[in-house]
């Protein structure tokens, strides 16, 4: 097995677990709506869910496009660059909504605060899915370097 090969089968380990992981959560808080009625262990769920939306936003948009380029030879650039070129290449539906899904992930991260709560909790429902499926587009894109 390559360095390249050993990387990518480390890659869609973390995005496989972090993709799992976020998908339970997603189902166990699907059916809340008003999340500033919910009391301490609901509100501990919700957290637990934004924080792995989070977590695998940044492996996907911060590794695993690094990772796809440098398996491609391509370019590092910016973040902002790795998400145009993964458009290009049809790992991901849309750079604009990856680019919201970054900013979503950098206001769990750094803004996450009670009275944005239930915005960030609908943006987290909604843009789930979108991230989901393309992580699994990216596991698909890398799992053809491990059979080469």
């Amino acid at each position: 097995m390559t360095p390249i090969q050993k990387l990518i089968e480390t890659e869609i380990e973390k995005l496989e677990m972090a993709m799992n992981v976020l998908s339970f959560s997603h189902e166990q808080v699907l059916h809340f709506s008003n999340v500033s009625t919910l009391t301490n262990e609901p509100l501990v769920l919700v957290e637990a869910y934004t924080s792995r939306f989070s977590r695998l936003a940044d492996i996907f948009l911060q590794s695993t496009l690094k990772t796809i380029d440098e398996a491609d030879l391509e370019n590092e650039g910016s973040v902002r660059d790795r998400i145009n070129r993964a458009e290009k290449k049809g790992i991901i539906q849309s750079a604009t909504i990856q680019i919201t899904i970054r900013n979503l992930r950098n206001k769990i991260a750094h803004e996450y605060v009670f009275a944005n709560l239930q915005s960030i909790f609908e943006k987290t429902k909604t843009f789930t899915p979108m991230l989901i499926y393309d992580v699994k587009m990216g596991i698909e894109y890398l799992k053809r370097y491990l059979n080469t």
